[in-house]
């Protein structure tokens, strides 16, 4: 495996950011890699008529400022506008910290029937799909059906959330086949989801 990652370099030593862990047999299709930001980062894919653009991000949390959660944004829309060519298949992965449950009812075009409904949403996930609507981007996690889709878990196990998506564009989402969360390996208070 090769390893993209978009920290911060401190005493020689990279911390934080997000990042790839890359099969070495897919290796030689890595065209490039931006590291944005220790919050945004960027992989590209040669494929065979149209190449894939993946671009990994780490939301702000509740702690943080809605400036800041703005200025995540606009960060992933200047990638989008000026690095991602219309052709190319893009999938907007990681964790936005925003609930969306119920907001297939104001939005069925991008949220799925299968949003966490019991947990609700808030105002990140208002803006999460406002982001989708702008991108033509659909949540690929609520367009399928699975028992446990909660991808976080609170400390001390007190609450359980949806809140890491996948996002492609509405015209490529035949691309995918399933989206789904898996329990293992267990190294988180996040579970890892499994984009096909």
């Amino acid at each position: 495996h090769e390893l993209y990652n978009s920290g911060v370099y401190e005493d020689s030593n990279r911390r934080d950011g997000v990042g790839f862990l890359v099969h070495k047999k897919h290796k030689d299709a890595v065209i490039g890699f931006t590291g944005v930001s220790e919050r945004v980062a960027m992989l590209k894919l040669r494929g065979r008529y149209n190449n894939t653009v993946i671009i990994q991000c780490y939301a702000p949390s509740t702690s943080h400022s809605d400036e800041e959660v703005e200025q995540f944004y606009t960060v992933i829309q200047d990638l989008i506008d000026t690095k991602v060519p219309k052709r190319d298949i893009l999938l907007v992965n990681g964790d936005f910290n925003a609930k969306i449950g119920g907001l297939h009812t104001t939005a069925p075009d991008i949220v799925g029937p299968y949003s966490n409904v019991k947990r609700g949403n808030n105002e990140r996930g208002v803006l999460l799909v406002d982001f989708c609507k702008q991108n033509n981007l659909i949540i690929s996690n609520t367009q399928f059906k699975h028992r446990r889709q909660w991808t976080w878990m609170s400390p001390g196990d007190r609450t359980r959330n949806s809140i890491n998506f996948v996002l492609i564009r509405h015209t490529a989402k035949k691309h995918i086949t399933d989206t789904h969360v898996i329990s293992t390996p267990d190294i988180s208070d996040h579970r890892l989801e499994r984009c096909k």
